[in-house]
């Protein structure tokens, strides 16, 4: 009786050698349609799974990994979207200061070509005596001062 529990218990061990170096289960159905299990992946299969042969943990500590795992992914779930708020809140905040700045540039422009068609419209007009070129240059040139102001802005 002694002798056949050494038997198996060897006959055990030897078959679990081959198991243990290996670091992935290759499985496959061939053309016959026998399912198939290797350490090597076949060159002519085409659906090949893979099974690690990895030894299962006691059940607390595969739950405790597992757990680890789910909160390592919630953190970068976190993470990501932290990251593209802040990305969203910097892509409005530059689109607001755009705007801002084109509807300062639009009313700078609507400015000058008001400033412009009042110099057009003195330089039109028909010089008399209460409308000397004296008077005429001097208008223009307090209109241009303020064109120039505004470029300045």
């Amino acid at each position: 009786m002694k002798t056949k529990t050494h038997l198996v218990f060897w006959a055990c061990l030897l078959c679990s050698i081959p198991v243990l170096g290996a670091d992935t289960i290759y499985t496959w159905t061939d053309d016959q349609g026998i399912k198939r299990f290797s350490d090597r992946p076949p060159a002519e299969a085409a659906d090949v799974e893979t099974i690690s042969a990895e030894p299962p943990l006691p059940a607390s500590e595969g739950v405790r990994r597992e757990y680890l795992q789910m909160l390592e992914a919630s953190a970068q779930e976190r993470h990501q979207r932290e990251q593209d708020l802040e990305r969203e809140a910097a892509a409005q905040a530059e689109k607001e200061k755009q705007e801002i700045q084109d509807q300062r540039k639009a009313k700078i422009d609507a400015e000058r070509e008001r400033l412009q068609q009042q110099i057009d419209a003195l330089n039109n007009r028909a010089l008399s005596p209460g409308f000397t070129q004296g008077m005429r240059q001097n208008q223009i040139d307090q209109i241009q001062k303020k064109i120039d102001a505004l470029e300045n802005e």
